[in-house]
């Protein structure tokens, strides 16, 4: 069974024949305090690696290197985020 994070709840991911259904499941998780904060654990819930210093302009929360290499790719709309801000969606440094 396949799981995934839903609302800060890890939920079991079940095939139908109509598609994906999710199960609610009672087990919360329990993210670190300083979670997408400057230098705290990487904002993506898949990730939640320490020292997170690269901010992300959309959600205005931090991540860590790879995680904002990989938010920086075409496929996270870098067209857009040049057009609104004149560099990518994610730059490192400490902003407020």
């Amino acid at each position: 069974m396949a799981f995934e994070t839903r609302f800060g709840r890890l939920v079991p991911i079940v095939k139908t024949a109509l598609g994906r259904r999710h199960l609610p499941v009672n087990t919360t998780i329990n993210f670190p305090a300083d979670k997408g904060e400057f230098e705290g654990h990487c904002n993506r819930s898949a990730c939640l690696k320490p020292g997170a210093n690269w901010y992300n302009h959309g959600s205005r929360k931090y991540y860590c290197r790879a995680c904002a290499e990989w938010l920086n790719t075409d496929k996270f709309n870098k067209a857009d985020a040049m057009e609104l801000w004149g560099h990518d969606l994610c730059t490192e440094g400490k902003h407020d």
